[in-house]
């Protein structure tokens, strides 16, 4: 339901770079993951994006719903 990007430093065609993605936070029905993209160590975008639980619905199509158990005892490292 959302996403931002904030560019830090600039990359060319070819660099070598290296990206990393992380659960930053989980609430009740959504969760954050942040990406880094680094050239050589250096900072050069971060990416934030939030992601809502979904399930179907008659009704509307889609509703957003409680994270299941197990996908946040995954995103804690403890499954």
């Amino acid at each position: 339901v959302d996403t931002r990007a904030t560019f830090r430093a600039p990359c060319r065609y070819g660099d070598d770079v290296e990206i990393t993605s992380e659960i930053a936070a989980i609430k009740d029905r959504s969760f954050d993951i942040r990406h880094v993209l680094t050239n050589q160590g250096t900072l050069c975008v971060e990416g934030f994006e939030t992601r809502v639980w979904t399930v179907k619905d008659p009704e509307r199509g889609l509703k957003s719903a409680p994270l299941p158990a197990e996908l946040v005892a995954r995103f804690r490292g403890e499954a």
